[in-house]
């Protein structure tokens, strides 16, 4: 049944989307987050699913939908130069096989990512792009959530389908990243509505993925949710008491659900000298450090694997980055680096300005929502990202892709309210003025 019911969702994805094709790119990211082929016993089992309905994407949109082409901004011009440069430092990987591996997936996460704003234009594609991206993670994580709150989670625990999510720290990051969408989709969604069955929806997704930050014993998540808590009180002066009195009841109830080891591995955080792994993890960057001082063009994808050395007294040997900024740098040398921070500065500034543009515009109190909750998502990210190498999730793609959506879509908003209006002309004046003796006519 299983198998049935997947390869139904994505025959319906294929179908649909030849009729409007911005489905086809819903369906792309479905299959990249969920991989029903791994959880599919028969049928689609083991097909190039990705492979198959990227090709229809593509097909669909030059034959059938290019109209409201975004114009080439600065994140475009960014996005390309940081898939030819990732293709280029490849090329000359100091573990070829390993970094050909990473590249055929990493390559797929950022060239979607420029293709998105060509894709989801409207308000409806926009939102309808989220909601995949949010329910195609929470399809991953909602067992894991309520594991949670039965017997208290574990260290270690992983989703089934998506190996980009299996790992702990990245699925608790992740989570906490999603929940200002949620917040958002509780009270702005064109799709559901503002009602309370849309709110209860919502807040019990924030509330499976906050069980499974926590589940997971990852580190990361305990990070990105102080991090989120902060951005949340500091962006809601108006609701500060209620936000306040929200937070103390939630921690009191995570204290009781939570194991004693839950709390032993957070308090570790605490200590006076740091543990091994963290000393593993500075060793890990300060090589990185000497590493790009000998080849400043990176050593292409997975060069951790080389690695090895004696920093601050701790021996490493192919210890991996986890940290994003590391991992871009030690990977794509200085202008890897240089790229990747210039696309997120890019987000930040223009969120930022879209939430100052349009917050006293009614027609776009969307825009100001969504660009103030998307605000806090890439900055949960960026906190929860020094702590774990996932430079090429692709969540934050599609997030920079939807981004760069938004900023093309109050571009077009402005562009129409400055325009001068023609009057309109019947056609019966037009023709009275024609056969006008004055026309010489």
């Amino acid at each position: 049944m299983k198998s049935i019911f997947l390869s139904s969702v994505f025959l319906i994805f294929l179908v649909s989307g030849f009729i409007s094709p911005f489905v086809l790119g819903l369906g792309y990211i479905w299959v990249d987050l969920v991989v029903p082929q791994r959880l599919a016993y028969s049928i689609i089992n083991q097909m190039p699913l990705s492979f198959i309905i990227f090709i229809a994407t593509f097909i669909a949109y030059i034959l059938l939908d290019r109209k409201n082409i975004p114009k080439i901004n600065g994140a475009l011009v960014l996005l390309v130069l940081f898939t030819i440069w990732i293709s280029m430092t490849t090329t000359w990987a100091f573990v070829p096989d390993a970094a050909f591996s990473k590249w055929n997936w990493a390559v797929k996460s950022v060239g979607f990512g420029i293709f998105v704003p060509f894709l989801f234009r409207s308000r409806v594609q926009i939102e309808s792009a989220f909601a995949v991206i949010n329910f195609s993670a929470a399809s991953l994580y909602i067992s894991i959530g309520i594991r949670t709150f039965i017997d208290g989670g574990g260290y270690g625990i992983s989703t089934a389908g998506n190996t980009g999510l299996n790992e702990s720290s990245t699925l608790s990051l992740i989570c906490t990243m999603l929940i200002p969408i949620n917040l958002y989709f509780s009270k702005n969604s064109l799709l559901f509505g503002d009602n309370n069955k849309s709110k209860i929806l919502y807040y019990s997704l924030i509330l499976f993925s906050t069980s499974t930050s926590i589940g997971t014993f990852a580190r990361t998540g305990f990070v990105s949710m102080l991090a989120l808590s902060v951005f949340l009180f500091l962006g809601y002066k108006e609701k500060r008491i209620r936000l306040l009195i929200l937070m103390i009841i939630f921690a009191l109830f995570i204290s009781i659900i939570v194991p004693d080891a839950w709390i032993s591995r957070m308090s570790t955080m605490e200590s006076d000298t740091l543990d091994e792994s963290a000393l593993q993890r500075l060793a890990a960057w300060a090589w990185t450090l000497d590493f790009v001082a000998d080849f400043p063009f990176g050593g292409g994808f997975d060069v951790y694997r080389i690695n090895q050395g004696v920093y601050f007294g701790t021996e490493i040997r192919g210890r991996a980055f986890h940290n994003i900024f590391f991992e871009v740098l030690g990977e794509q040398g200085y202008l890897g680096l240089f790229l990747y921070l210039s696309l997120y500065i890019w987000v930040l500034i223009n969120l930022y300005r879209l939430e100052k543009s349009t917050k006293n515009i009614p027609d776009l109190h969307w825009i100001y929502m969504l660009s103030r909750f998307l605000f806090m998502s890439f900055v949960v990210y960026a906190v929860g990202g020094l702590f774990v190498g996932i430079a090429y999730q692709p969540i934050f793609y599609y997030f920079l892709g939807l981004t760069i959506s938004l900023v093309q879509h109050f571009n077009r908003y402005s562009q129409d309210i400055h325009r001068p209006r023609l009057e309109k002309v019947s056609v019966e004046s037009i023709e009275r003025v024609r056969c006008s003796p004055k026309t010489g006519q």
